[in-house]
């Protein structure tokens, strides 16, 4: 591992240990029948189906999740599992998903029901938190994007399930639209240290905006939110960096994945981060780029937000590309102002 990376891992070395799945097994008994779905004709929209994934876990206990269930619908119809996916999943490239799934089917790991001391679910025990990412590809600018959306629901006991249609409906309405995904916040560069570390990196403060989470408390049409305040459930995020690469090839796989391990994770209340980071290369030849993830179940999500790109040709070779410098002849970090917006 590079030099460089050495601080951002001392940082988030404990939490990346967290971000190991469970091995999955056989979750609730044979015939005690737990879906967690979409029951009631809702959906996520905003999910190109090529780069789909979710998982679903229980809010407080990621030890229970769907492991390596297959609970993302893409299109109606039966799947090459037999699952048979809701009309509401559409087609294979409409951005309309659906989950569905069972805690008693055998991938998953551990069953809700445990939860509860009498071993029988009640309304709104054990909120099920489900995380779905893809992306997609701005059509003006060209740019990869990552999109979430990141939704609870506590226990039905009228449905027998865990509705995940409730999420984020107000009132009592019966009619349940498609839930659009959001954008995975990706970070911005706002400030860079005036003096380089000793061994020649460059401070640069991060900031991002704040992912947000949908429940179902504001509904009231089933008793499914037994919490006085449904808190995030957003576990924290994860940052992503690939040093040195060429300029000339900024990542458009957006797959967490193709990022490898995060060199560091931060709380669910970050806002931003102090990072160090390879100085511009003066020739504009190299450059850094960072991506950020986000984290629930002790687990990252399947994509990543936009790609942020630090580095360019630096003229007055303080660290700073000229695209970032307010005085590129300069060599002077003390009036930084960044020159560009973030999502």
């Amino acid at each position: 591992m590079k030099t460089f990376l050495k601080p951002l891992v001392a940082l988030g070395a404990v939490a990346v240990a967290l971000l190991i799945a469970p091995a999955a097994h056989a979750a609730c008994p044979a015939g005690q029948s737990i879906p967690f779905q979409h029951a009631l004709g809702g959906s996520f929209s905003g999910l190109p189906e090529a780069n789909v994934t979710g998982f679903v876990s229980v809010s407080g206990h990621p030890e229970i999740n769907s492991g390596t269930d297959a609970i993302v619908c893409t299109q109606a119809g039966f799947t090459p599992n037999g699952v048979l996916c809701q009309v509401e999943a559409g087609t294979a490239s409409d951005g309309l998903v659906t989950i569905s799934g069972d805690w008693q089917d055998i991938p998953t790991a551990g069953c809700p029901a445990t939860t509860s001391p009498s071993g029988v679910l009640a309304d709104g025990d054990a909120p099920n938190v489900v995380l779905v990412t893809s992306f997609d590809v701005d059509p003006i600018t060209g740019v990869p994007f990552g999109v979430y959306v990141l939704a609870s629901v506590g226990y039905s006991a009228a449905l027998a399930d865990y509705p995940f249609d409730l999420a984020g409906a107000v009132g009592s309405g019966t009619t349940f639209p498609a839930i659009p995904a959001k954008r995975i916040p990706r970070p911005k560069l706002t400030a860079i240290a005036a003096t380089p570390n000793p061994d020649g990196t460059v401070n640069a403060t991060l900031a991002w905006s704040t992912a947000t989470a949908i429940d179902d408390c504001n509904q009231t049409l089933f008793p499914t939110c037994a919490r006085p305040t449904a808190a995030s459930d957003l576990d924290g995020y994860a940052l992503y960096e690939k040093p040195t690469m060429p300029c000339t090839t900024i990542p458009s796989d957006l797959h967490a994945s193709a990022w490898g391990t995060p060199v560091a994770v931060y709380a669910s209340s970050a806002t931003g981060a102090l990072v160090p980071l390879p100085p511009a290369d003066p020739t504009g030849t190299t450059c850094t780029y960072l991506t950020l993830g986000l984290i629930t179940g002790n687990q990252p999500g399947g994509a990543v937000s936009a790609v942020f790109t630090f580095g360019g040709v630096d003229s007055d070779h303080d660290g700073i590309p000229d695209s970032l410098d307010n005085c590129p002849r300069a060599s002077s970090r003390h009036a930084f102002q960044p020159s560009y917006q973030a999502d």
